[in-house]
C-alpha cells in the first residue's frame, strides 16, 4: 500500500504536482503511453531536469502545436471520459476540472459552460490533471496527506485587472482548505494546484509514522522568494500510519472591552450571541481598565460566515465603541454525538477523542419534566455512556 505525502511549503500547481510524481519513480515511458490515449504527441511535453536553488528537480513543459483548436468545456469533459483509461482516474479528473469552472463560474457570475476558462483552456491543464490522477494510480497511491497550502503574497494580475493573491478562483477553490502565507512573493497556487489538492487530498495533518521509500520534486516557475521554487512529494509505503484524527480549520476570535455596561446587559447580550448561528464560544471576564475603572473583556470565537452577524450584535447591545477581530487556526477533536438511554428518557451523549460528556439541556429537561435532580439524570447518562463505549471500543 502507498502513500503520498505532499510538502507544498512554496505553493503548488499542476505541472509542479505532476512533475514531483515523475521526480519520484513515475514511469515516463508509461505516462507518455497513457498521453498517446489522449492524443498528445511525445514532442508536446517536454519533461527536463532544472535547478531550484541547488535542488535538482524535473520540469514538466507543455508545448501543444500551433493547429491546435481552442478547447471549451465540454471538449476537455470528453476528452477525459473517451480516454480509455481506468474509471475511477476519469472520475477524479472529471471531480478536479469541475471544481475548476464552477469556482470560475462564480467569479465571473455566468454559466459554466459560457465561462472564460483562464488556466483550463488549453492542452497543459488536460495533461496535468489526467496526469496526476492517472500516476497516483499507476502509482497505487491510497492515501494523501499534505501540509497547509502556501499561496504567496501580494498581487496577480490577469486578463480582469490585479488582485490579491490568492486569485478568485483559487480562493473558492481552497475553501476550508488550510492555508498560509509567510511572505513568499507572488501567486504560488494555482487553481488547477488548488483543485488537485483539494481532491486527492485526505488529510492535512502530519502523517506520522512512514516508511521513506522515493522523494520527488516537482519544479515551478518562479525563482524569486528565500526557498527553492519546488513541490516535495515523499513515498512511502508499509501499514497505514496510526494518528489522531484531528480538524483544522480557520476561524474568527473578536474580541471588545467593556466599561459601561451592567451585568444584565452583558447577560442579554450573551444570550443573543448564544442563539447566533456560527457562535462558538462566549467567554466574558472581568478586567481593570485604565483609570482603575472595572470592566469586561468579551470575547466571541465563531465561524467566519457569523462574524458580521457578531458585530452587530455588540454594538446594538453594548456600549462598545471598537471590535478586534483575528483570523485563528484552530485544531480540534472530531465530535460524535449519540443517544443513551437513562430511567427517564433519552439524553444526547457527545464523543470526542477519549471525552466524554451528556449534553446538558437534554439532561435538564429530563430532570424538569421528571421532577428528579438533574444531577441524577446526568450520572445515569454519564454511567450509560462510558459502558457503551467500553464495550464498542469504538465511537
Amino acid at each position: 500500500m502507498g502513500y503520498l505525502y505532499l510538502q507544498c511549503q512554496s505553493g503548488i500547481s499542476g505541472d509542479m504536482f505532476l512533475s514531483a510524481l515523475l521526480d519520484a519513480g513515475l514511469k515516463e515511458k508509461k505516462f507518455r503511453g497513457m498521453l498517446k490515449s489522449i492524443r498528445v504527441a511525445d514532442h508536446e511535453v517536454i519533461i527536463s531536469k532544472t535547478m531550484k536553488k541547488g535542488i535538482s528537480a524535473t520540469k514538466l513543459t507543455v508545448e501543444p502545436d500551433k493547429n491546435r483548436p481552442h478547447l471549451h468545456v465540454a471538449d476537455i469533459r470528453r476528452i477525459f471520459s473517451e480516454s480509455g483509461l481506468d474509471r475511477t482516474v476519469i472520475e477524479k479528473a472529471h471531480a478536479v476540472f469541475d471544481l475548476i469552472i464552477e469556482a470560475e463560474s462564480k467569479v465571473h457570475g455566468m454559466p459554466v459552460e459560457k465561462v472564460h476558462l483562464h488556466e483550463v483552456s488549453g492542452l497543459d491543464t488536460i495533461v496535468d490533471i489526467l496526469g496526476v490522477s492517472w500516476g497516483l494510480h499507476e502509482m497505487q497511491i491510497e492515501k494523501v496527506w499534505s501540509t497547509p497550502i502556501n499561496v504567496g503574497s501580494g498581487d496577480v494580475t490577469f486578463s480582469h485587472g490585479t488582485v490579491p493573491v490568492p486569485a478568485p478562483a483559487t480562493a473558492l477553490i481552497l475553501k476550508n482548505i488550510p492555508i498560509i502565507d509567510d511572505g513568499l512573493p507572488g501567486e504560488r497556487t494555482t487553481p488547477t494546484g488548488a483543485a488537485l489538492a483539494a481532491v486527492f487530498t485526505d488529510s492535512y495533518d502530519a502523517p506520522g509514522h512512514m516508511v521513506l521509500q522515493s522523494v520527488g520534486y516537482g519544479a515551478g516557475c518562479r525563482d524569486d522568494g528565500n526557498r527553492p521554487n519546488v513541490l516535495r512529494a515523499l513515498i512511502c509505503e508499509g501499514s497505514e500510519p496510526k494518528t489522531t484524527a484531528v480538524i483544522q480549520e480557520t476561524l474568527t476570535f473578536l474580541e471588545t472591552d467593556i466599561d459601561d455596561d451592567t451585568s444584565e446587559i452583558l447577560g442579554n447580550c450573551m444570550d443573543k450571541l448564544g442563539m447566533t448561528e456560527g457562535v462558538l464560544d462566549i467567554t466574558i471576564l472581568s478586567t481593570v481598565r485604565k483609570k482603575s475603572r472595572p470592566g469586561h473583556l468579551v470575547r466571541i470565537l465563531c465561524k467566519p460566515s457569523a462574524a458580521d452577524s457578531v458585530r452587530q450584535i455588540l454594538f446594538a447591545e453594548t456600549g462598545t465603541l471598537g471590535i478586534r477581530d483575528t483570523a485563528v487556526n484552530r485544531v480540534s477533536l472530531p465530535r460524535t454525538v449519540k443517544q443513551v438511554q437513562t430511567p427517564w428518557g433519552s439524553v444526547g451523549v457527545k464523543y470526542a477523542g477519549n471525552s466524554i460528556a451528556p449534553e446538558f439541556d437534554d439532561c435538564r429537561k429530563l430532570a424538569d419534566t421528571a421532577g428528579v435532580p438533574l444531577k441524577e439524570v446526568y450520572r445515569a447518562a454519564l454511567t450509560n455512556a462510558v459502558d457503551a463505549y467500553m464495550k464498542s471500543e469504538t465511537i
